[in-house]
């Protein structure tokens, strides 16, 4: 008899046809405490187009906010270790439980690029706004 982590590992996904079918699964692939405190979320069957001017436009802007994650955190942890004013931190740590924080200063996760990355970008008729 296969070992049942094996067999689960095997399995293969439900198939997700009708578009209700997959809202659903996304919704079903969610964490169960939400995303984002209080946010709602509008759900689509299809990926939102984008056209290859866009899709360069984010390609050219990538490496950018890749380089301005970077130097956020390194302001943040450098605010966090004193050797930058401690305002930095206090403001970007208002309202977050003690264990979050914890886990943004944590030097085995340094490297690591966040799931999410601030900015949002927000994409308007001119072009992307950032905020």
């Amino acid at each position: 008899m296969p070992h049942p982590i094996q067999s689960n590992a095997q399995a293969k996904p439900p198939e997700v046809d009708s578009p209700q079918a997959k809202v659903t699964a996304l919704q079903q692939a969610f964490p169960k405490q939400g995303l984002f405190s209080g946010k709602h979320w509008r759900l689509s069957p299809r990926a939102f187009p984008l056209s290859p001017k866009t899709v360069r436009q984010l390609e050219h802007i990538g490496p950018l906010l890749h380089r301005f994650q970077r130097a956020s955190d390194t302001l943040y942890r450098r605010s966090h270790n004193g050797s930058l004013p401690p305002w930095i931190h206090q403001y970007l740590d208002r309202g977050k439980p003690a264990t979050l924080i914890d886990l943004g200063i944590d030097p085995l996760i340094q490297k690591q690029l966040p799931r999410v990355i601030r900015p949002d970008l927000i994409l308007t008729e001119q072009g992307f706004a950032i905020a």
